[in-house]
């Protein structure tokens, strides 16, 4: 359980043999006491490692709060991720947040306010939707000012599309109608074509965020 772990970490915190020792836990932990209140600093933690460090993203959630109060505890803080923005720009701000909050600041309000652009689904619900053109090249300095993007040649062969055609039902074409603010798919009277590639010929629709038609 969580709580013996914990007591094995304070075994070793307290085995006096003058080591650095190492912790490992999942993030979950950080969603509950006796982790989520423990003072770090007090314990001596000098180094906190963050792997898959996009998991700290939701800002408002208890793992990224926990996150959070150990900026002030923790004086180093790392984080390791091949996926820093898994929806979209907007995500960096509770990972960063965690690791240097004087990049995008404390309040998400203002964050929000600042660099990312809003649009309206057809229902009236406004989503995140890319960072203001004219604030790119400011999001992109801070953005870059702690992260260490690697230059690696993965060789990967060349991307190649494929096509798939198949008939919608009366259903299912109007599932499609309804997420023609939120996704794209390109649809005739009954075929939809994948891949982002041409739909066959036909009453063509290219439905999505800024082109619905």
């Amino acid at each position: 359980t969580l709580p013996q772990r914990w007591e094995l970490i304070m075994e070793l915190y307290n085995c006096g043999c003058q080591r650095p020792h190492l912790a490992i836990m999942g993030y979950e932990a950080l969603q509950r006491d006796p982790v989520a209140s423990a003072d770090m600093g007090a314990l001596g933690i000098e180094l906190v490692l963050y792997d898959e460090v996009h998991r700290l993203k939701s800002a408002g959630g208890a793992t990224s709060w926990t996150a959070k109060s150990w900026v002030a505890q923790i004086a180093c803080r790392w984080g390791m991720s091949g996926t820093l923005m898994p929806q979209g720009p907007w995500d960096v701000y509770g990972t960063y947040r965690a690791l240097d909050p004087q990049v995008f600041g404390l309040s998400k309000t203002r964050f929000e306010k600042k660099f990312i652009a809003m649009g309206t689904s057809r229902d009236g619900v406004e989503y995140p939707k890319d960072v203001f053109d004219e604030q790119k090249p400011e999001f992109s300095r801070r953005f870059h000012s702690i992260a260490y993007v690697p230059r690696v040649d993965l060789k990967l062969p060349p991307v190649t599309h494929k096509i798939e055609s198949f008939e919608l039902e009366p259903t299912a074409r109007t599932v499609y109608d309804n997420i023609r603010d939120i996704g794209v798919a390109e649809i005739t009277a009954a075929v939809v074509a994948a891949g982002g590639n041409p739909a066959p010929a036909g009453d063509e629709r290219t439905l999505g965020p800024a082109n619905a038609n």
